[in-house]
């Protein structure tokens, strides 16, 4: 239906004759890509029950909540994170093989144990020759084939679920964390892991919305929450700072119950925008369904309604055929009944409930500056020229987006995974991570959640780098490196690294 000039019959009949040929090949590419940019709105507004729903307005919301997901969506470099200690922590034995894939030695018995117990349908092997956790490094030429581990994956639902027996009351308990990047908050917040359900209210209870937000609670009540998990950036506090967590932990604030709130601003914040969504969608959906459905399960009616009536008149003539007038009456009340019943199924599948938000865990977290007892005044010019030498950078970045056409967005100064989102004129967003120096600078830190949330947005992603010149704002030079991490693997004991500034500076190139 997208095609108009040449019917899909001719296409094909080409592809199997003349497809191996490079210059036949580019051209059938070039009629699939245009004619589906072309006729696909075209084919959507025929098919909607609304035209209106399908207004340019509708299409960019949602484009918009497409980036939204892909920026939320639990990517590889999350999984990985937790997935090989989980597996060695339950007593598994995984090594490293190729680049991006593992070997899988042993599958401890409580985890097999565990699939069963989950899904007997979906077992779980005791040995995997070879598994990865990106698309890209399943099937590649001379290898054995790899077992993709995503969500879906019966092992890593089993090493989710024995975990959780595990460590649960531990992660409910709380703990405490310290913040030291340098990018850090001047007072302590509490960290919580929030567990969101949407499910119908259908018999069967289906789980239509299932996701974890990491919010954090500032002292005067404001809840923030960012994309990447924030807790990959914190670190366990040390022996010398024991005396200092005490009496942070002893404060009024921090032994208060906050759950209230967090509840409170996860179903305001989460549950009940994301139901809203999804009910929307959802009646959509169900209207053009139901409109089908009616229109062919009632023209079968009306055929065996008109079968009956012409049977039944030839039957009262003397005329019996194989096919009887009491058949016919009898397949038209069936297919009434299972119209009923299907109309019901689509109406009870829009009737849906937000399940009360879960509290999994909870943490304090405290910014390393008020742990030190450093009050030289060394440390605090240092601590200020990095800020000011941050903010030079930044700024010079959120000009060059605007420059090339941009919207860019300043994220929270702690923000964990990136700096600035830029949104271009097609509605694709872009992540910056910016790091500043001061010209001649040998080195700079770069988180494990930035690395991981770099390799996960690709080609969305840019490294900002910005050389600060002692001359002025005016003097400093910006450089953008794309694909800036894809050679480090993070492990889950490598919390940054100190990477060379001078490599990747002369990888970069002009602001795109």
């Amino acid at each position: 239906d997208a095609f108009q000039e040449r019917s899909l019959r001719d296409l094909l009949i080409e592809a199997i004759r003349y497809g191996d040929q490079p210059q036949v090949k580019a051209k059938l590419d070039r009629i699939i890509d245009a004619g589906v940019s072309h006729g696909l709105d075209e084919m959507l507004a025929e098919r909607a029950l609304h035209p209106e729903m399908f207004s340019a307005l509708n299409l960019d919301e949602v484009r918009a909540r497409m980036e939204k997901a892909r920026e939320r969506r639990l990517q590889p470099g999350y999984i990985a994170a937790f997935f090989l200690p989980a597996l060695t922590r339950l007593g598994g034995r995984i090594r490293k093989r190729e680049n991006g894939r593992y070997e899988i030695t042993r599958v401890p018995a409580r985890v097999i144990d565990t699939a069963r117990r989950l899904n007997r349908w979906a077992p779980v092997a005791e040995q995997y020759e070879r598994i990865t956790f990106e698309l890209a490094r399943m099937h590649p030429d001379g290898l054995a084939d790899a077992a993709l581990i995503a969500p879906g994956h019966p092992l890593l639902h089993a090493v989710i679920e024995a975990t959780i027996d595990d460590l649960g009351p531990t992660l409910k308990q709380g703990t405490v964390l310290v913040d030291r990047r340098t990018k850090q908050t001047d007072a302590p917040m509490l960290m919580f892991s929030v567990e969101q359900r949407i499910e119908n209210t259908a018999a069967d209870a289906d789980t239509v919305s299932h996701h974890f937000d990491y919010p954090l609670l500032e002292h005067d009540g404001t809840v923030t929450v960012s994309a990447a998990p924030p807790y990959l950036d914190y670190d366990r506090p040390d022996s010398t700072e024991t005396e200092a967590i005490a009496d942070i932990t002893g404060s009024d604030w921090a032994r208060q119950n906050h759950e209230k709130i967090v509840r409170a601003w996860a179903y305001r914040e989460g549950l009940q925008p994301r139901m809203d969504e999804i009910k929307t969608r959802l009646d959509i959906e169900t209207a053009r369904t139901r409109a089908q459905v009616k229109d062919r399960l009632l023209a079968e009616i009306n055929h065996w309604d008109r079968e009956h009536n012409r049977l039944e008149a030839l039957e009262r003539a003397g005329t019996i055929g194989r096919l009887r007038a009491e058949t016919a009456l009898a397949r038209a009340r069936q297919l009434d009944e299972r119209l009923s019943h299907r109309l019901e199924q689509l109406d009870a599948a829009t009737n849906l409930v937000a399940v009360p938000a879960v509290i999994r865990g909870a943490a304090l977290v405290i910014p390393s500056a008020l742990l030190t007892t450093d009050n030289e005044p060394e440390a605090q010019t240092f601590a200020r020229q990095t800020e000011e030498v941050e903010r030079r950078a930044v700024e010079a970045v959120l000009a060059a987006e605007r420059a090339l056409g941009r919207e860019p967005v300043e994220m929270p100064r702690n923000n964990p995974g990136y700096d600035i989102q830029s949104t271009d004129k097609s509605g694709f967003v872009h992540y910056i991570e910016v790091k500043g120096r001061i010209v001649g600078s040998d080195t700079f830190t770069i988180t494990t959640n930035e690395i991981t949330f770099a390799q996960t947005q690709g080609d969305r992603h840019r490294l900002a780098l910005v050389e600060v010149s002692t001359s002025g704002a005016d003097h400093d030079q910006l450089r953008y490196v794309s694909d800036a991490f894809t050679h480090l693997e993070p492990s889950a004991t490598t919390r940054s690294y100190n990477e060379v500034w001078r490599d990747y500076w002369e990888r970069g190139g002009p602001p795109r």
